[in-house]
């Protein structure tokens, strides 16, 4: 942009010089034409001084005629001159503006050029920092493949834990904490070894075929376990089947009793009598008592039978035993 406004400004420049150039010449030839009309004004006045005063009047015209075309150049002159002058200074202000836009320029080229040396530089650390990005990038595979490998190792070495540990669960189903070191469990499991050899040895059977039988004995263990607290259960439900029944029954049986004293004071009223019955649920006994007589008219008779005894009166009040009744009572 800035070479673009140079251009356009060396070419505004060089219009201003040929147009200075051609108000140059034109000045010139001014100055040559007043200096003609000078001659021919004096060369004039010579001949108007040779002439006789009859033409002395149309010489004046003419003199006239010449100073105003005269007068007329000069005026001219002066606004071509003064036009030049501006001109001049658009000229000189515009080659300063040239000079400082040449300076601007300069120190943009400058300027340009220690960019492109940043630049430079910027790709070279650029081109660096990929190379170091590629390395790292590298070793992170690297490590990551590495860590991949272990992980699987760690699944590897987690099964074959996972069966070890269910081998032994079949052995000791609870868990025994371990506080020896590696060496010395290794030594035991020898020593271990050696024994279980032994017995085999000694009772003719390998630790397999006692695994099984072990294996066996555990399962019907948890077998006859299982159905102990399946009975347990069982017999639980049925104490609590037996209670709730015997409730039910306490509540039947009480009920029928109540029912029955009901019955059997409704009918010793229909007969005017008064009693009671009472049922013995323990003993299976039903125990009724029968009063034949009204207590009212016995207390009545009592006052007007004021010379009977005591015992007489007790025996009236007291209730008869039902066995002592007659068959119409």
């Amino acid at each position: 942009a800035l070479e673009a406004e140079n251009r356009q400004l060396q070419d505004e420049e060089r219009l201003l010089q040929r147009k200075g150039q051609t108000q140059r010449r034109s000045l010139r030839d001014l100055d040559t034409e007043a200096h003609d009309l000078r001659l021919k004004v004096d060369r004039l006045q010579e001949e108007l001084q040779d002439l006789e005063p009859v033409n002395l009047a149309a010489l004046n015209a003419e003199l006239k005629n010449i100073e105003s075309k005269t007068d007329l150049i000069k005026r001219q002159f002066a606004t071509v001159h003064q036009q030049l002058m501006s001109k001049t200074q658009e000229l000189e202000s515009l080659q300063r503006l040239e000079t400082d836009l040449a300076h601007q320029m300069d120190q943009i080229r400058d300027e340009l050029v220690k960019l492109r040396t940043q630049a430079s530089a910027a790709e070279d650390k650029r081109i660096q920092q990929e190379g170091r990005i590629q390395h790292w990038n590298q070793k992170r595979e690297d490590a990551q493949n590495r860590v991949e490998a272990a992980q699987e190792e760690v699944r590897q070495l987690a099964a074959e834990l996972e069966e070890e540990v269910a081998k032994a669960t079949q052995y000791c189903p609870e868990r025994v904490s371990v506080t020896h070191e590696p060496i010395q469990l290794d030594q035991e499991m020898r020593v271990i070894e050696q024994r279980l050899k032994e017995t085999e040895r000694v009772h003719g059977n390998d630790l397999e075929g006692i695994a099984q039988q072990a294996q066996k004995s555990i399962e019907a263990y948890h077998r006859a376990k299982a159905d102990i607290l399946a009975m347990d259960a069982f017999v639980n439900e049925l104490r609590q089947a037996l209670e709730v029944r015997q409730i039910k029954w306490d509540r039947f049986r009480e009920s029928i009793a109540v029912r029955a004293k009901a019955n059997f004071l409704w009918y010793l009223a229909q007969r005017g009598y008064t009693g009671q019955l009472e049922v013995d649920h323990q003993a299976q006994r039903l125990n009724p008592r029968v009063q034949t007589e009204d207590p009212a008219l016995v207390a009545a008779s009592t006052e007007s039978r004021s010379g009977k005894s005591n015992n007489a009166l007790d025996k009236l009040q007291r209730d008869k035993d039902p066995k002592s009744l007659s068959g119409g009572e």
